[in-house]
């Protein structure tokens, strides 16, 4: 008997009809309701339970898909005893198995994964196909014979789904009975074959009830909403609009139903912004397992090459915050980062314990080791890593070296709980994620006897597979709003559709025609396999079925704009002819949605609608110049505004750099001072409070270098000064000689080599550097020969190290004291008394061409040289030496030209420096930290701003800075 009804809503109100009829008679007599998905089935099944016998209960009725149908004949008639199912895996790994005996057309791509990923699509759908002697194309034939001997293989301890739905059939007659009566609910029209044969089996063996729309219709209802909106985000953005406007007029969330049909970049955005806006849901979870960091992490490290492993990809892992080495506690994620970035460790300083609230006063903490404490420190944790790199390469050698399936699960889970060691605090989603992998491993065993011997590619590319079929759900059934494919929304019992991404390119989802199985071979079968024209009339289907189980309010929404690519997009071929016929009808066929972050930019934001968040609401009515209405007051929206207002105005407020109002809480001048901190003031006063002040670094991308880098080449060549130096001071045989230099170098580039450099590169810097060295010692010989020994390398003052001298005491021009340190790296004594200074420079000398003794701070950038002689003046002092202080940069490379800048540090060059600094120190005390754009060691701040941005927001606070600080410290600016 068909039923056919104009409706989904007068469809279930017939199937109600039906069912209440079947248990007046007898409220035990079983019901079968076969439905297109899962989903419909709870519904129903909750439609029935309110709406049959007055809703004080319902029993025996079953809701099933023809999928479920089969599977339930095929285990009542004892025929899945002693067999399992073909799981991907299974196939993949039997196809594999095949490819590596005969892989024929597939030869060049027979180990990979992808190619038995295709081929185990391809075998799955000719389980439907009765293969004949019919001529085909080498690679379908060479398909066919990959499937049938696959087939073979896995003999009658397997059973397909083909298998079940063929059995099923044949079982029908002898088990249909006990399902009672049988009522066929809105099945699509578009089924597959086997689907088909299996329904005209059912009603050849009993009665089936068809419930059916009257023919189903083709085009968009009439009363759909058509919304062009910006962009995903901003669509995603306006359903949770939406949403909230159904739920105000009191329609319960469980019967609204928000469909897509791409999940990618649906499900992820309409979770957050229903979640942003209070509103429960259920459906699959915004992130699904091959989705979240611990599996991607696994799975890049079961990719790595053991005899050499990439560290980069495994600072990537460290840094998602899932790797957890079980045998020792790996350094932070920053810290190795550090490892394999260049920094400059020349004149370290105490780490700030940073406060903006009053707080009793307290002693400075000058908690630092001094450059070689540092470096001991960061060779410890190099070594911790290292060790970790070498433990992760025996596990997966252990692993590579399993010789079954079994074994190889085994060392694989050994494998994640050494490198994912189980957080301390319980986290749900983690905890779930690490549940799931782990049966992923276990489920491999199944592979034993079915696939080759494993290998660490066929192993990983097994768990992929395995975990890319697991589906994980957020929220319960019938709780909340539903989210969804296409594919789950038909025969829903829901008020309002939405349904999202209508746009041409998202859906319909680009169909091509199979490589494998073409439509010119699939038509041989008769239409046993679908075709890519009714491939693509299922989605169609699909999407006018889920646009007719709402019974009150449908809604389409497509992107105008896209969000990866750039470029517009258009409205769906789906959606032309509705929106044809509605302008025709004179309606508005699309209304256009505006861009939210364009009219918060504006100072227009869209207010056609309540907001539907709480941060929503106060940003309107901030912008509004609204007051008193009731909104609460939202501190960080009224500053951010007063910041935008600043900035474009050039006002020197807290928001550029005034931190007058806070200068007291500032404690960076109560310690310590390097000069070159002092420099980075002026080089950017606010790179200086970020770094200096707050502590923080900005860290590029990590890449490990081919090649010793600057910095890097820069600190060896000082070490292998200082041990020079040093070894001369404490009176070692020959230690001047250039024998022993070469002999420390030479011991140098062993410690410090690197193993991403290459080679051919490292033997050339090795003989630069060589030649450098050579070529200073003979010119350091020339300096000895007139008079000048060495007497301190590494001079330490003001740290915390053991051996360092007190700070340096230095009185500025209001008579306040600040203290300076520093390490020099070498001070050479005199017979007349004289003392001279010296700092090595590994670079060029462009930078420090402008000193003199007329300009011996380079107009105040330059403050090392003199901070470095008067600390050398007072040592001397004490010893004896009460001559001339010369300070010098030696330019000990080739680059810099191996040449000497320096002065004599005078009186005239005490009281330029106590100039500078006193301005500089003043500055800091007022709290002056102006965002001047940075260049130099800097830079990555400037460029994490924006360049261009910063350099425009300079331009318009500089005019309003203090005229004399300006002429001062940037004279460019003050040219302008």
């Amino acid at each position: 008997m068909n039923v056919e009804q104009p409706s989904v809503g007068e469809s279930f109100d017939a199937l109600v009809g039906l069912v209440a009829a079947v248990k007046a008679a007898s409220p035990f007599a079983p019901v079968t309701v076969l439905v297109p998905s899962h989903a419909s089935a709870l519904d129903v099944y909750r439609l029935l339970a309110r709406r049959v016998n007055g809703g004080k209960g319902l029993v025996a009725v079953t809701c099933l898909t023809p999928g479920d149908l089969a599977q339930r004949v095929f285990d009542r008639a004892g025929l899945a005893a002693g067999r399992s199912p073909v799981t991907t895996i299974v196939r993949e790994g039997a196809v594999l198995n095949e490819l590596s005996k005969n892989a024929g057309i597939f030869d060049q791509v027979a180990d990979q994964p992808a190619t038995a990923l295709a081929l185990a699509r391809a075998s799955a759908e000719l389980d439907d196909v009765t293969l004949t002697d019919d001529k085909l194309p080498k690679l379908v034939a060479d398909v066919v014979r990959v499937h049938q001997n696959v087939t073979r293989a896995l003999g009658p301890g397997w059973h397909t789904q083909h298998d079940v739905v063929a059995a099923a059939i044949t079982q029908l007659p002898s088990h249909a009975a006990g399902f009672g009566t049988v009522i066929s609910f809105l099945l699509p029209t578009e089924c597959s074959d086997a689907d088909r044969k299996l329904l005209e089996a059912l009603a050849a063996a009993v009665p089936v009830t068809t419930i059916a729309r009257t023919p189903a219709a083709d085009s968009v209802p009439t009363d759909t909403r058509v919304l062009s909106i910006t962009d995903a985000d901003d669509e995603a953005r306006t359903v949770s609009r939406l949403v909230v406007e159904q739920l105000k007029k009191q329609i319960p969330g469980h019967r609204i139903g928000v469909f897509w049909g791409a999940a990618d970049p649906y499900r992820v955005l309409l979770h957050r912004h229903l979640a942003d806006a209070g509103v429960e849901v259920n459906g699959p979870a915004a992130r699904q397992y091959t989705d979240m960091a611990y599996v991607r992490g696994f799975l890049t490290l079961l990719g790595l090459d053991r005899a050499d492993i990439d560290r980069r990809q495994v600072l990537d892992v460290l840094a998602e915050g899932v790797l957890r080495w079980s045998e020792e506690k790996l350094p932070s994620s920053a810290r190795c980062e550090r490892l394999y970035t260049t920094e400059a460790v020349e004149e370290p300083e105490p780490r700030p314990t940073v406060r903006f609230v009053e707080t009793p006063e307290e002693p400075a903490d000058p908690t630092t080791a001094g450059v070689l404490e540092y470096r001991r420190k960061q060779s410890a944790e190099r070594a911790t890593f290292d060790n970790y790199i070498l433990a992760l390469s025996l596990s997966l050698t252990t692993l590579a070296n399993a010789q079954t399936w079994p074994e190889a699960a085994l060392s694989l889970e050994a494998m994640f709980n050494e490198h994912f060691d189980p957080i301390t605090f319980y986290d749900a989603e983690l905890t779930e994620c690490r549940e799931a992998v782990t049966d992923a491993i276990r489920a491999l065993g199944s592979l034993e006897g079915v696939a080759p011997r494993p290998t660490l590619r066929s192993v990983r590319a097994a768990l992929a597979s395995q975990l890319a079929t697991l589906t994980r759900r957020h929220g319960t059934f019938g709780t909340g709003v539903t989210l969804g494919s296409l594919a789950s929304g038909a025969a829903r019992d829901l008020d309002v559709v939405i349904v999202v991404g209508l746009a041409e390119g998202l859906t319909p989802t680009r169909l091509r025609d199979d490589a494998l199985l073409p439509d010119s071979v699939r038509v041989l079968w008769h239409g046993v396999l679908p075709l890519l024209a009714e491939r693509a009339a299922k989605q169609h289907r699909e999407f006018l079925d889920t646009l007719a189980s709402a019974a009150r309010v449908r809604i389409v929404t497509f992107p105008r704009g896209n969000l990866r690519g750039g470029g517009e997009r258009g409205a769906s071929r789906w959606l032309t002819t509705h929106i044809a016929s509605s302008a025709a009808r004179g309606s508005e066929p699309v209304e256009i949605i505006g861009s939210y972050h364009d009219g918060i930019l504006s100072g227009v934001p869209i207010v056609d609608s309540a907001p539907v968040t709480a941060q929503t609401w106060r940003l309107r009515a901030l912008m509004s110049g609204a007051d008193g209405n009731g909104t609460p007051r939202d501190t960080v929206l009224e500053l951010a505004q007063a910041m935008r207002a600043d900035r474009a105005s050039g006002v020197f407020s807290r928001f550029n750099g005034n931190l007058s109002s806070q200068a007291h809480l500032l404690r960076v001048l109560d310690r310590p001072l390097t000069a070159t901190s002092l420099e980075d003031w002026i080089a950017s006063p606010l790179s200086y409070f970020l770094h200096r002040v707050l502590d923080q670094r900005i860290f590029t991308d990590v890449q490990l270098d081919v090649e010793i880098d600057a910095l890097t080449r820069g600190s060896m060549l000082h070490e292998i000064l200082e041990d020079h130096v040093a070894a001369q001071i404490s009176g070692t045989p020959d230690a001047g000689s250039l024998e022993a230099l070469q002999a420390i170098s030479e011991q140098a580039f062993e410690s410090w080599r690197v193993d991403s450099w290459i080679d051919h590169l490292w033997q050339r810097d090795m003989n630069v550097m060589r030649r450098d060295l050579k070529t200073w010692w003979g010119l350091q010989a020339e300096t000895a020969s007139n008079g000048w020994l060495p007497q301190h390398a590494e001079a330490a003052f003001g740290l915390a190290d053991p051996a360092a001298y007190d700070a340096l005491l230095f009185t500025l021009d209001d008579g306040s004291t600040i203290r300076f340190s520093g390490k020099v790296d070498r001070i050479d004594y005199h017979p007349d008394g004289s003392i001279r200074v010296v700092d090595y420079k590994a670079g060029t000398s462009d930078r420090f061409s402008k000193l003199s003794s007329d300009s011996p701070t380079a107009g105040s950038s330059k403050l090392q040289l003199p901070v470095y002689g008067l600390f050398a003046q007072a040592q001397g002092q004490g010893n004896g030496q009460t001559g001339t202080v010369l300070a010098e940069y030696d330019f000990i490379t080739q680059r810099g030209g191996h040449t000497t800048i320096g002065y004599p540090v005078t009186d005239h060059v005490v009281d330029q420096l106590r100039s500078d600094v006193s301005a500089i120190v003043a500055a800091i005390r007022l709290g002056v930290f102006p965002p001047r754009p940075a260049s130099g060691s800097f830079q990555s701040i400037t460029q994490m701003i924006g360049t261009a941005a910063l350099n425009a927001l300079w331009g318009r606070l500089s005019p309003h800075l203090d005229h004399d600080l300006v002429a001062r410290f940037w004279p460019e600016e003050d040219d302008k």
